[in-house]
């Protein structure tokens, strides 16, 4: 259901991609706005609310995320790239680490 990864899919398709493509992810499933009408009521919790581009009425999905959790699956991919590149497994990595 995510649009991103809908995206992302249909371009690597379109590149010949179909595999081997290592990702990072949440199970976590897709939640509607509870907000159905867009508007804030007063509470705006947007960033750069004085902007008008950026206001919320100006917005048709607001969306948020707990502030650490995009540097943690960041830091995860990174960790992901560097085992690659010294070829080195998951499991052994942790292990050298204790």
């Amino acid at each position: 259901k995510c649009r991103m990864a809908r995206s992302v899919r249909k371009l690597l398709k379109r590149q010949g991609i179909a595999r081997g493509v290592k990702v990072v992810y949440s199970t976590e499933e897709y939640r509607e706005s509870e907000a159905k009408d867009g508007g804030c009521k007063g509470n705006c919790i947007c960033p750069n609310k004085d902007d008008q581009r950026f206001s919320c009425e100006h917005r048709r999905v607001i969306l948020g995320s707990v502030s650490f959790i995009p540097s943690i699956f960041g830091l995860t991919m990174a960790g992901v790239v560097v085992n690659d590149l010294l070829a080195v497994e998951p499991e052994s990595a942790a292990a050298a680490a204790l």
